[in-house]
């Protein structure tokens, strides 16, 4: 009577198979799987409440604004033309002398070409030349381009014979031949037979 050999029970096929090399092989690749997953569950619910916290809102704010805010416009610098303000066309230090002075040109020429002088010095004296008229400033403050006007028009002198004396401090208003700049004359030095004066050009009134 011949027994037939039996099978291992299949509990013994699975242990067997579980601790081969293929068996180990596969049980860690598929748990390194489930970890990915995991991981990647996990970066993402923590990503997006990154994304929506207050930090986050600011900083996109801060970087909109950035963009959307337009540069702020710088206020430009312009030439004063004078057109009736007090803005002076020209103001500056310059030698007072008997070659006389043309303030129809702006910055005024010294020693101008025959005809062309407003004032010059008379010895000791400032007169007026080409149709300018001259009048002395006696008010504590320097005047203004409207004073200076005012007082031309009231006091102004255009002949040599009354030509006032200058020294140093003396202010003198005046409008020129030509132009009809308002002009004031300060003296600010006076030595040695040469003059200094301080020269402020307004345009007409």
């Amino acid at each position: 009577m011949s027994v037939e050999p039996t099978s291992p029970p299949e509990s013994a096929k699975s242990s067997s198979f579980w601790t081969s090399l293929p068996g180990l092989l596969t049980a860690i690749a598929g748990l390194l799987t489930a970890i990915v997953g995991l991981g990647t569950f996990i970066y993402q619910i923590v990503g997006s409440d990154k994304d929506d916290s207050p930090a986050a809102a600011a900083e996109t704010s801060t970087s909109t604004s950035h963009v959307t805010e337009s540069p702020k416009p710088v206020p430009s610098q312009s030439t004063a033309t004078g057109g009736g303000g007090d803005d002076p066309l020209w103001h500056n230090t310059m030698l007072f002398s008997n070659y006389g002075i043309d303030f129809d040109q702006v910055p005024p020429v010294i020693k101008p070409e025959y005809g062309g002088m407003d004032t010059y010095d008379a010895g000791g004296k400032i007169s007026s030349a080409g149709g300018s008229m001259i009048a002395k400033w006696s008010g504590a403050a320097d005047p203004t381009a409207a004073d200076c006007a005012d007082l031309v028009a009231r006091e102004g002198k255009g002949i040599s014979a009354n030509s006032p004396s200058y020294f140093k401090g003396a202010r003198f208003c005046m409008t020129t031949g030509d132009s009809k700049y308002i002009v004031l004359i300060k003296f600010v030095s006076v030595s040695g037979g040469e003059a200094k004066i301080d020269a402020t050009i307004w345009a007409p009134r």
